[in-house]
């Protein structure tokens, strides 16, 4: 365990975990790390904070072993130079893997090329939760908040079942072509109950090597293509999500297969709701959301929105962004934010605000 230690002002990595050697010096693959835990630590004017780096090297061309069972928990990382986490190569067996509540702010530069927060690469079995990215910045076409890639110059090392949810991340737009999220090559993975606001894209999927990618009940908000696949491969379904206000389109498919899609509510793109190669769906909406206090940033929903009990069932998502439990009432909401009358368990009472009786 790395736990409550401070890193500030370095020129290179906060952390740094090497498997199997390091560039000419590359070992035979016989080394890995299992079992580690980075909580709680302090990141501030680094280069990368946390890099584990050689996984991918010593599988595809020494044939050693990817770490496992690794967890990165409550770190508080802002100015970077580089990235804010790196991984390269994850395996999953054991409990799994974890990448959960941390917060990131300002993570690179504006000359500093290839930035993303998260670059994750060959990660398998990994759950990215509950963490705060606000403002991701690069010299040049990167700068996502969360990227999941496949271990350089190898399609068989794809990213796999990895589960991203419930994390809010904003002001990523390097370049115009900063994304939230990021799907480069991954498969049978998950994408839902994430905020996502002021991103060039709120999601891309690109590569027809990503397949098989559910992404469901995210809210995203004011970006320029709210989700956008080009290029992407079978099986990408969305549902359940709210993108509203996209500076360009709201969805947007181009050159892919055709994703299923439906329970969605797109309105206010300023060109259009729907573009290319899309189904809207006979269960779609295109009318206002109608946010608690979008003036203040809550994109809860009110109670006269269109979108509560608008939604359809799905068997991996049980609870929002908030942990409020899926469905309320029998029937689950769209967006990342799921209706409730009640407050009990979820807020402080300082956070009460406008409560209201509602009779059975």
């Amino acid at each position: 365990t790395i736990d409550r230690c401070s890193f500030k002002g370095l020129v290179d990595n906060g952390i740094l975990i090497v498997i199997g050697g390091w560039g000419s010096e590359l070992g035979n693959g016989d080394g890995t790390v299992y079992a580690l835990t980075i909580e709680n630590n302090t990141f501030d004017i680094v280069k990368t904070a946390i890099s584990v780096v050689g996984g991918e090297a010593t599988i595809t061309s020494h044939g050693g072993i990817a770490p496992y069972e690794l967890t990165i928990d409550d770190n508080i990382i802002s100015n970077t130079n580089g990235g804010a986490i790196s991984i390269r190569g994850l395996r999953n067996i054991g409990r799994g893997s974890y990448i959960r509540r941390n917060t990131l702010t300002n993570i690179g530069t504006p000359d500093q090329p290839n930035v993303n927060a998260l670059q994750l690469n060959w990660v398998n079995g990994l759950t990215i939760e509950d963490n705060l990215i606000d403002t991701v910045r690069t010299s040049q076409t990167d700068g996502c908040g969360i990227i999941l890639d496949y271990a350089w110059g190898n399609n068989s090392y794809l990213s796999d079942n990895v589960v991203v949810r419930r994390n809010t991340i904003k002001n990523c737009t390097a370049l115009e072509n900063g994304r939230g999220i990021g799907v480069w090559k991954a498969k049978n993975s998950f994408i839902y109950s994430n905020l996502i606001i002021n991103c060039s894209k709120g999601i891309k999927i690109a590569n027809p090597e990503s397949t098989n990618l559910m992404c469901y009940n995210n809210t995203i908000i004011d970006c320029d293509n709210g989700i956008f696949l080009h290029n992407s491969g079978n099986g990408t379904a969305l549902y359940n999500n709210i993108i509203y206000q996209s500076n360009i389109y709201g969805i947007y498919v181009l050159k892919s297969v055709v994703p299923i899609s439906d329970y969605n509510c797109v309105y206010g793109s300023i060109i259009n709701n729907y573009q290319g190669d899309v189904i809207k769906g006979n269960n779609s909406i295109e009318r206002n959301p109608a946010f608690k206090n979008e003036a203040n940033s809550n994109y809860q929903l009110s109670i006269d929105s269109p979108c509560v009990d608008s939604g359809i069932s799905a068997s991996f998502i049980t609870s929002d962004i908030l942990g409020k439990p899926i469905p309320y009432n029998g029937f689950p909401d769209i967006g990342a934010y799921e209706w409730h009358p009640g407050t009990t368990g979820f807020v402080t009472p300082a956070q009460v605000q406008n409560l209201r009786m509602i009779a059975n």
